[in-house]
């Protein structure tokens, strides 16, 4: 099921989808019930080249994913100041954490021949057959290794012909990671492609735990029920042995796991990196909130897409309860799961 299908398939009629537009930024005003800004609408480029605006008569919900928000927000003057000032954007809210905070899970692709002639047919569906969580020595809570395991050994760069060859993939995530980087705008121009700085292995725990998780591939890939398929290990290869070997490999072929979070985190006022609130709108601006998996203000430890789903859920949810009796009950369900779920991670850990 994709989210097309889920919830696009059955839209409501008041739905207005605008596609190959480009979304330039979100007009503020002064907001003359509060001491803050306000947003108003938004400006655009459609699919004709023809800049637009359109008027919001109650909010607007920014959904332009882990990259795009950020992008949108510093390029209509939310941001840290210093760098809205590097490209030559006017301040309207001095917000430090728009664009920080990117999170990711490192990956790495170990990679085998096979035995066996012929590729898969389920690759034409999916490559991906199963998933193996594991604990590196680092770690003595929650699993902080994934192993996605591929039918076929795919190339790094999917637009290369063919795609897929006869083998397979184990492939190491590193899904509890310490580094993290940054989204900045390359110009003032919706049309820059922005700077994207995801910092991967900029703490040494980010790397020893790839280490450990191609240490871990290979005792899979040894066990007996691999012997009638095992070929030859490709990737690292067998020249790379030792701890320092692994990591210099390591280094030279981490790769994004494709679950990037973080960029609009949630928290309160108090956190310098905050820039939405619980009900995810944006700190100083009002009518205006981030709907993605940009608000996440830790990365989740396996892959994101039902949290994602959720958020806007959640969001949905309160949309629709008009009643103020209604908002407050889901606000208290929302305070008591998360409640839990704090008490659960603290046992764990």
């Amino acid at each position: 099921v994709t989210a097309s299908r889920a919830f696009l398939r059955n839209a409501k009629p008041n739905l207005s989808i605008r596609p190959n537009s480009l979304v330039k930024c979100i007009e503020l005003s002064d907001c003359s019930k509060c001491d803050q800004k306000q947003a108003t609408g938004v400006r655009y480029i459609d699919a004709k080249g023809v800049e637009r605006q359109l008027m919001a008569r109650k909010e607007v919900i920014l959904s332009a994913g882990v990259i795009g928000s950020p992008q949108v927000l510093l390029l209509s003057g939310i941001g840290p100041k210093e760098h809205l000032e590097e490209v030559g954007i006017k301040t309207k809210v001095d917000l430090k954490g728009v664009g920080s905070n990117l999170v990711d899970h490192p990956r790495v692709a170990c990679k085998w021949e096979s035995k066996l002639k012929g590729l898969n047919p389920m690759y034409l569906f999916s490559h991906v057959e199963g998933n193996l969580y594991a604990h590196s020595q680092l770690n003595e809570g929650p699993p902080d290794i994934q192993i996605q395991q591929d039918h076929v050994r795919t190339n790094e760069d999917l637009l290369l012909d063919p795609p897929v060859s006869t083998g397979f993939n184990l492939k190491p995530h590193c899904v509890r990671p310490y580094s993290s980087g940054t989204v900045r705008l390359r110009s003032s121009n919706a049309k820059d492609k922005p700077l994207i700085d995801p910092k991967y292995l900029s703490d040494e725990r980010d790397l020893e735990c790839l280490v450990e998780g191609i240490k871990i591939c290979r005792k899979v890939v040894a066990e007996s029920p691999f012997d009638s398929i095992r070929g030859a290990e490709l990737k690292p290869g067998l020249d790379f042995s030792s701890d320092d070997q692994l990591r210099d490999w390591v280094r030279e072929n981490v790769d994004t796991g494709y679950h990037p979070v973080g960029t609009c985190k949630m928290g309160s006022r108090l956190d310098p990196l905050s820039v939405v609130d619980p009900h995810l709108r944006v700190h100083g601006v009002d009518r205006l909130r981030v709907v993605d998996a940009s608000i996440m203000p830790i990365i989740p430890n396996g892959n994101t897409q039902a949290a994602t789903f959720m958020i806007a859920e959640r969001v949905f949810l309160y949309h629709m309860s008009c009643c103020k009796i209604a908002r407050a009950l889901i606000d208290f369900m929302y305070n008591c799961v998360l409640s839990t779920s704090s008490g659960q991670r603290d046992v764990a850990e």
